[in-house]
């Protein structure tokens, strides 16, 4: 994948980085990930990069006050 995206400019993560984000991701799941992050980073992001490393996720919980 290239380090810019026609639509958007630049990725605020390249290289090394989502691979150690990806590496966040499968030890302490997506929302771990962005707790244990060196960089602030949203959950959109960890879950894009999620899916380009094929890292399997589970659903997760609905909430109560949502049902």
């Amino acid at each position: 994948m290239s380090s810019t995206d026609r639509r958007r400019g630049h990725f605020k993560f390249v290289g090394s980085q989502r691979e150690q984000l990806a590496e966040l991701i499968r030890e302490h799941g997506a929302r771990g990930a962005v707790a244990h992050a060196p960089k602030p980073v949203c959950l959109a992001t960890v879950l894009k990069i999620a899916r380009e490393f094929r890292i399997p996720l589970k659903k997760g919980a609905r909430l109560k006050r949502a049902a």
